[in-house]
């Protein structure tokens, strides 16, 4: 079976990255070798960090392209999740940051909605983002202590349940529109990817975000859409 979808890591690696290298170690772990591409684009990133990152080029399923740029350019993720987007070769993309982790069941649930919203030729310009809940740093322990159960289906189901019923003892905030989107790679590069105007990391993937919502309509626009406030609900 031929695989669908890249996972695009964008990432500059550096002793400013908190465990960065076993983070990403973890996460390519976790990813169905099978279903999935790993594209990590190294935005930046210098010796020894640089020798350490090309060291997964020895995972089979892993590539990583190296982006040259100037010693004092900042970092940008959305420069660096377009470049990976052009240079993936499925026809559906997914970004992935480094400090999100999910289990192999997960990954595996990703790629059925991929299937079932017929996104590869009939409709191209669907997309969802995969919510991503910011766990406590007391539960952010537990789950990675789990990591070796992670392969268990009922690990999710254990997962969601708690966060269904304890989330505001074990998690910090909840982000269901978050940057981890998955999208048709041509209907995204058609669309532009990201402004060129955002750098650095942080809000870069609202104005995209924007535009996708705005090529496949589902509902009506809440209140303030437009509007620079966290909640839209709030009346002045």
């Amino acid at each position: 079976m031929d695989k669908v979808i890249t996972i695009i890591i964008p990432l500059r690696l550096s002793e400013f990255v908190f465990e960065g290298e076993e983070r990403l170690k973890r996460i390519i772990n976790n990813i169905p070798s099978d279903l999935f591409d790993v594209l990590i684009v190294d935005y930046g990133t210098v010796a020894p960090y640089k020798e350490k990152l090309q060291k997964f080029n020895s995972f089979q399923h892993v590539t990583v392209h190296s982006v040259s740029l100037e010693s004092d350019a900042p970092f940008s993720i959305g420069e660096a999740r377009d470049i990976g987007s052009q240079y993936a070769r499925t026809p559906i993309i997914l970004f992935h940051d480094v400090d999100f982790i999910c289990t192999s069941n997960m990954y595996k649930k990703i790629n059925v909605e991929v299937e079932a919203r017929k996104m590869i030729e009939e409709h191209t310009n669907d997309f969802f983002c995969v919510p991503v809940a910011f766990l406590n740093e007391d539960e952010s322990n537990t789950f990675v202590k789990d990591y070796a159960y992670m392969s268990n289906a009922l690990f999710d189901n254990e997962m969601q349940q708690k966060l269904l019923t304890k989330s505001k003892s074990i998690c910090d905030f909840i982000v269901y529109g978050s940057s981890a989107i998955v999208v048709n790679r041509y209907h995204y590069l058609r669309l532009g990817g990201h402004s060129r105007d955002f750098y650095g990391h942080g809000a870069e993937d609202y104005d995209v975000l924007h535009r996708l919502a705005k090529s496949r309509k589902k509902a009506p626009r809440p209140y303030a859409y437009y509007k620079d406030t966290k909640s839209n609900l709030i009346l002045e």
